[in-house]
């Protein structure tokens, strides 16, 4: 809201900052957050789970943020910044004091400014983030699938995989992500029959960020390698071996010829697919 700060005390190194509901009709803090740059740089950003920048600023240069083209163009608004001894804060305060804007940062992490149009009756938007919604880190949550492209929901739960909570994922609020349908067997044989859990192939797939890199001599010695360790969710084999433990974040499905598309073995339980082949690809 005009008059609010966007800051850190430098004394204390208390932040203050926005943060997202969790959905749109709770009001419960979510994941995304607006703040300055948790480094120290002057700049303001977007983290999820207060942690993960996945968008910024620019830096202030003494006028506007030079990754913000809006605030170096005349606006209803001053935008002021301040960097001394004790603070370090963002403020705007309105020139008109007839004219209604706040800044809202939603539950799918995408920061806007809005004003009231009284002739309209509906709010406007003065500044939305030139970002993809696909560049919004874990915007699907844990094992969803994002999908620029996409004419309806732009997120998707992987094979074998279901929402974690289906009412947020019919708000589009895709964050808390998916769950196993089927749990894998790994050292429980009791499980799918006591089948080895199987590999799916995921065809022009962005890699997930944060691999583990293995010495292994081939493809198949990194698949057992994946197969060995019950923490071990995917693995990728292109130049060399490359595994992925716990929770797969910020999937996304590309087209043929993008840039850093590659191909993912996401590990299931067997009773995931009918037939007794060791791995199965996503067409």
């Amino acid at each position: 809201m005009p008059g609010g700060l966007i800051g850190v005390n430098k004394i204390t190194g208390e932040f203050q900052s926005t943060t997202s509901w969790e959905n749109p009709e709770n009001p419960a803090p979510g994941l995304f957050s607006h703040s300055m740059d948790p480094d120290g740089s002057n700049q303001h950003v977007l983290l999820w789970n207060a942690s993960e920048i996945y968008w910024s600023s620019g830096l202030w240069n003494g006028q506007y943020f030079t990754a913000v083209p809006a605030t170096r163009e005349s606006t209803p608004f001053n935008l002021t910044f301040v960097d001394d001894k004790r603070r370090k804060y963002l403020m705007y305060t309105i020139l008109d004091s007839s004219f209604i804007t706040r800044t809202v940062i939603g539950s799918s992490g995408l920061l806007t400014q809005l004003y009231w149009e009284d002739s309209t009756q509906e709010w406007q938007s003065i500044f939305s983030q030139s970002l993809p919604q696909c560049k919004v880190y874990s915007l699907c949550g844990a094992f969803g699938i994002c999908d620029q492209k996409s004419s309806d929901n732009i997120c998707k739960c992987s094979y074998g995989f279901e929402p974690a909570s289906m009412k947020e994922w019919e708000l589009k609020v895709w964050s808390s992500g998916c769950v196993r349908k089927a749990s894998l067997r790994c050292n429980n044989k009791s499980l799918a029959g006591g089948e080895e859990d199987r590999f799916l192939e995921m065809t022009n797939m962005r890699l997930p960020a944060s691999p583990q890199n293995l010495a292994v001599g081939s493809a198949e010695d990194c698949e057992q390698a994946c197969l060995n360790n019950c923490s071990c969710n995917a693995y990728a084999y292109v130049s060399g071996c490359s595994i992925w433990t716990g929770d797969l974040r910020n999937l996304q499905q590309l087209c043929d010829g993008d840039s850093g598309a590659g191909t993912l073995h996401l590990r299931l339980s067997a009773s995931d697919f009918p037939g007794s082949s060791s791995s199965h690809k996503l067409i």
